[in-house]
């Protein structure tokens, strides 16, 4: 609690105008903190220290970029001290957009969200790669898929073993093998980093899309990598998004590159979240796994 009072002190000394009644800590996140006032200000506080003086600055730089061209709703930081070390922006009212609500909603709502992400990674890709320059001059870079493979010996393949069994332990490993020797991909954009359910919000009628938040993964990728997670909402809504997102069909390997990106993402999952049913369908993934490997251990890239 004594952190939390500090986060609210810093607000309150930073921003004097601005008058709250009630301040709730949510400190779910790992990378950063996040206070809610009076349910109307999101602040956003870095916990690292590199996080708070190279990525959140490049966070904030991005969005500048985006806003007024994002075709939803992101976060609008209009509180932010001289440092840039932390901010607050306008509540982005919605639920996160979870596997079971997403299938509950009728098909053309289904398409609008679709149409809407698919729009928004356009506007994302294009953004010059100068938005993501550090302070130093760096440019964060997506890992490749031999630094995911080494960390996958040397970090999760143990917890994930206790998970899983021999053959599909076996399994990975041949994944893992594969995704470090893939091509590269035909171009390297901006890219938004960790589109996932908890990210992307639905509105509170369930008729649109109420916008995306936390854009603090953006780096230098593989657009494929911002499609990975449409596949658990189903292979027909990945599909959607990427005919949307790519009229033209010069990227024929967007998807098989996206699935890739998914299986590790299920991987990563029963390592972190084994034992933890109420967060992650330990079983279901187990069940979806095996034909997902199959099938991008069979699909050239």
């Amino acid at each position: 609690m004594a952190e939390f009072a500090a986060l609210v002190e810093r607000i309150r000394a930073s921003f004097p105008a601005l008058v709250f009644d009630r301040a709730v800590l949510n400190d779910d996140g790992d990378d950063h903190a996040v206070v809610v006032l009076d349910e109307a200000w999101v602040f956003r506080f870095p916990r690292a220290d590199r996080s708070r003086t190279l990525l959140f600055p490049v966070e904030l730089k991005l969005l500048a970029a985006l806003d007024g061209a994002s075709p939803i709703p992101i976060p609008r930081y209009v509180f932010v001290p001289p440092a840039r070390d932390f901010g607050g922006y306008a509540l982005i009212v919605g639920e996160p957009l979870r596997q079971d609500l997403f299938a509950a909603l009728a098909p053309n709502i289904q398409d609008r969200v679709l149409d809407d992400l698919a729009d928004l990674l356009r506007v994302v890709h294009a953004l010059p790669e100068a938005v993501l320059a550090q302070g130093d001059g760096v440019i964060a870079r997506e890992w490749t898929g031999e630094q995911f493979r080494r960390r996958w010996i040397e970090e999760r393949r143990a917890p994930v073993g206790e998970v899983v069994g021999p053959s599909l332990l076996k399994e990975i490993d041949r994944f893992y093998d594969a995704y470090a020797v893939a091509p590269p991909p035909p171009r390297e954009v901006v890219t938004q980093g960790d589109l996932t359910d908890t990210h992307m919000l639905l509105s509170p009628d369930h008729d649109r899309l109420a916008g995306v938040i936390d854009f603090g993964d953006a780096c230098l990728g593989d657009p494929s990598y911002d499609f990975a997670f449409f596949f658990a909402w189903g292979d027909p809504a990945a599909e959607h998004v990427a005919q949307r997102y790519d009229l033209s069909g010069e990227d024929p390997t967007l998807l098989a590159r996206a699935l890739g990106h998914f299986i590790r993402f299920r991987v990563e999952q029963l390592r972190r979240d084994a034992g933890d049913g109420a967060t992650v369908d330990i079983q279901a993934i187990l069940r979806d796994l095996p034909g997902r490997l199959q099938r991008y251990l069979s699909t050239p890239l």
